[in-house]
């Protein structure tokens, strides 16, 4: 079970993740500042439809840690499934009226929308620097498992021995 502080110092995270999503995506391209950004949102009404997967609990504790950050800012959360998401705004879109501002669900549903040009490939200027150091654009992504040998004994001496053994401990649950 997580402490109480973990558990908050976990939540201040999800809540600038969501944020930066929220205020980045949610607008058309161009190279507009946040602040630029949220000027126009509130020009333009000051709703955001967030149609995300995003589990209530925790749209509960991050949704208004957000609208407290950008006062004039109503989310609206529209929650289901990814795939009722991604067809929900394929519908709208095919019916010449797209609602959603903002896109969270799993990788596959995202290309879907993507595949019916739903979707902006935007950069803020504060990433654009950045962009270099990746590749530009997405950029590549790598995962590193640290894994010293020598410090416990019996253990696996190579990674492809520790994989095999991750899997038996799968297969024996």
């Amino acid at each position: 079970m997580m402490s109480m502080k973990t558990s908050k110092a976990s939540l201040k995270i999800v809540s600038v993740i969501l944020i930066y999503v929220l205020c980045v995506l949610a607008v058309p391209a161009g190279a507009q500042s946040m602040d630029e950004l949220y000027k126009l949102a509130l020009k333009e009404g000051g709703t955001l439809n967030f149609y995300g997967t995003l589990a209530q609990i925790n749209a509960e504790r991050i949704i208004p840690v957000f609208e407290k950050r950008y006062p004039g800012i109503k989310v609206n959360h529209v929650d289901a499934t990814a795939d009722k998401l991604a067809a929900r705004a394929i519908t709208e879109a095919r019916g010449g009226r797209v609602f959603s501002d903002i896109f969270q669900m799993a990788l596959e549903n995202v290309l879907q929308v993507a595949d019916q040009k739903l979707l902006v490939d935007w950069l803020p200027p504060e990433a654009a620097e950045k962009s270099e150091l990746v590749g530009g654009g997405h950029g590549d992504h790598y995962h590193r498992m640290e894994y010293e040998p020598g410090k416990k004994r019996g253990r696996a001496k190579t990674i492809r021995r520790l994989r095999r053994s991750q899997m038996e401990r799968k297969i024996d649950r």
